[in-house]
């Protein structure tokens, strides 16, 4: 909720306090008007009329002519009445159209022998002022009443216009009060903001700055210490900031995952290394709950141990994110200056990749053997068998022999593909590999025409689809034919005999891709993750009556990647498969060509053609 200003709860009780006064003062002023205005007007009626009743005894005139020319030179209207109170002469009308008067207040007084006096509504519906003299005009009317009146019209006009000029007085008084309200309020507001605007600045940090001193005491002493406090604080945010950025620094820079929770499992602290680990923004996690940010058991498990041991523990967290990674963790308790524990901290390192090539140096020694065994053994037994005595008979020799040749050759097929797998490895490593650009077109036909004896043995037709005949890649051609060779021999491996393995080749995206295509049984889904690993096979009987070492899709696999590309692949049980190989264009397309796809070039290599 917003705070009120200090303006908003000062100036509105002063000014309310002054503007009552000032009403109260204009009330008081409108009403003395009012009543010296209908004082006035009485007197003046009553100078009126002892004027009239003094020229009744004096002038000559007639009587109703005498009344009409005092009430048209003084703006009144003259009766006179006998003693019962009736009108025997008037100023304004005839008197005998007029009622009995006995009962109005001031004929009742002037009767009685005083001066009356009324404020009041006349028979012709207008509000006079009335004021009467007790009259003798002669010998023959004792007890007559003069009367003098005039409506109280003339006397509201003045008393508006001097209510307007109490109103205005009252008006400038008020604006005169509110300046001056706001005046006082400046005074005392514009240090405090000051003070306001130097303790915000200390707040952000900025605190090389001082606040003024204002000259009153009061103030004055809260500037000073406000000034005292800067000071202290700018020497400990220093030292804090030096100890802070050494902190981070060294946190930054550790290639362990660093993460420190209070008690409540609330995180603290987190590194970058830490942050890429688990996908989250550093800003994100700290103070929040860490099952809210990570949800791995494990880690939550180890965590929980940490909080409840005094001394360092060890344990492996194994953390899913789309595959599994083997993370060391090493707990211990988190204690402030005082020695209290207020939480732990856990360094976690990655030994996923140290697992995987000890798994995989372990795998590959376990395959290694097995394949080198499998015809070693062969080799061994056949021979065994010859020098028992099957030399003497020649067609079982001739059979052994011919059987040990091809387990021969298979060694010799197996430690082939173990030697270049090594060397693609080394000179991928090492930059060994020189990549020039090349045609793209004389790789793919030499790479069909190495594999159309194997195709037309197994009664296969190979087909070649071309986007350009132009396309050109930086590549290490030997290298790229024996990749493709061995999708080309695996496709033709796997396809039915009448069956058609089609290898294309286009522009897509600034890339070349160039797909091998069968139709033969497919491959299923959960193959395909590990299909590019060493000596993993789909189909160990097949793949061993194919002939195949295991490592084809290995040597293409790192071949692809010296050439800074990607192989891939999409396959579908019963729906045959396609082996994607994505390389960077090195094509120039001449000025003014289409970026549109050309015509698609065609070589079709039928069964029996070897000479392509």
């Amino acid at each position: 909720m917003r705070k009120a200003r200090l303006i908003w709860r000062i100036f509105p009780l002063f000014f309310a306090v002054t503007l009552m006064a000032i009403i109260a003062m204009g009330w008081v002023a409108a009403r003395a008007v009012r009543e010296a205005s209908v004082e006035a007007e009485f007197a003046h009626l009553e100078a009126v009329a002892r004027l009239a009743d003094r020229l009744f005894a004096v002038d000559p005139l007639p009587a109703q002519d005498l009344l009409q020319r005092i009430a048209s030179e003084h703006a009144v209207r003259i009766t006179v009445l006998n003693g019962e109170g009736t009108p025997v002469e008037d100023s304004a009308q005839d008197p005998a159209h007029l009622l009995n008067q006995r009962e109005a207040p001031e004929i009742a007084s002037a009767l009685q022998g005083t001066v009356g006096r009324s404020r009041r509504v006349a028979s012709l519906g207008q509000e006079m002022l009335f004021v009467a003299l007790p009259h003798q005009r002669d010998a023959t009317t004792p007890g007559a009443v003069l009367r003098v009146g005039r409506p109280t019209g003339a006397i509201q006009a003045a008393m508006v216009i001097r209510q307007r000029q109490i109103f205005l007085a009252c008006l400038v008084l008020t604006v005169i009060a509110a300046g001056l309200h706001y005046l006082v309020y400046r005074l005392v507001s514009s240090p405090l903001h000051s003070l306001r605007l130097g303790a915000e600045r200390f707040a952000r940090g900025d605190l090389d700055t001082r606040v003024p001193v204002p000259h009153s005491e009061e103030l004055g002493v809260l500037a000073q210490s406000l000034n005292e406090m800067a000071s202290q604080m700018q020497n400990r945010y220093a030292s804090q900031t030096a100890h802070t950025y050494e902190l981070e620094a060294l946190l930054s820079s550790m290639v362990e995952s660093v993460l420190a929770v209070d008690g409540e499992t609330r995180i603290l602290k987190l590194n970058p290394a830490a942050a890429a680990l688990f996908k989250a923004p550093v800003a994100a996690c700290e103070g929040r709950i860490l099952q809210e940010v990570i949800r791995n058991r494990d880690l939550n498990e180890f965590v929980a141990r940490t909080l409840k041991r005094d001394g360092v523990i060890e344990g492996e967290i194994v953390l899913f994110d789309g595959e599994e990674r083997y993370l060391q963790a090493h707990g211990t308790p988190l204690r402030n200056a005082a020695g209290k524990s207020i939480g732990g901290v856990v360094v976690l390192n990655d030994v996923t990749r140290l697992r995987r090539l000890e798994s995989a140096r372990s795998e590959f020694a376990a395959n290694v053997s097995h394949e080198l065994r499998t015809p070693i053994t062969s080799i061994i037994g056949y021979v065994e068998t010859l020098q028992d005595g099957a030399l003497e008979s020649p067609e079982d020799a001739a059979r052994f022999i011919a059987i040990i040749a091809r387990q021969a050759q298979r060694l010799n097929a197996l430690i082939e593909d173990l030697l270049a797998l090594s060397r693609i490895e080394r000179g991928g490593e090492t930059g060994g590999i020189e990549l020039t650009t090349a045609p793209l077109h004389e790789v793919l036909r030499d790479s069909l025409a190495e594999c159309a004896a194997r195709a037309n043995e197994n009664d296969i037709r190979l087909e070649l689809i071309e986007e350009h005949e132009d396309l050109q890649a930086a590549m290490n051609a030997a290298l790229l034919q024996q990749a493709l060779v061995n999708l080309i021999d695996n496709a033709v491996a796997h396809s039915d005999a009448g069956g058609v393995v089609r290898v294309s080749a286009r522009r897509d995206r600034g890339n070349l891709v160039i797909e091998v295509a069968d139709e033969g049984c497919g491959i299923a889904k959960e193959h395909l993750p590990r299909l590019f690993e060493r000596f993993y096979r789909v189909d160990e009987d097949r793949a061993r009556r194919k002939g195949g070492t295991g490592l084809g899709l290995a040597i293409v696999k790192h071949v692809i990647r010296v050439h800074d590309g990607q192989v891939t692949v999409d396959s579908e049980l019963g729906h045959g498969s396609t082996f994607r190989i994505t390389l960077p264009d090195a094509t120039e397309p001449p000025e003014g060509a289409s970026t549109c796809p050309g015509t698609m070039a065609a070589a079709i290599i039928p069964p029996g053609d070897t000479d392509a």
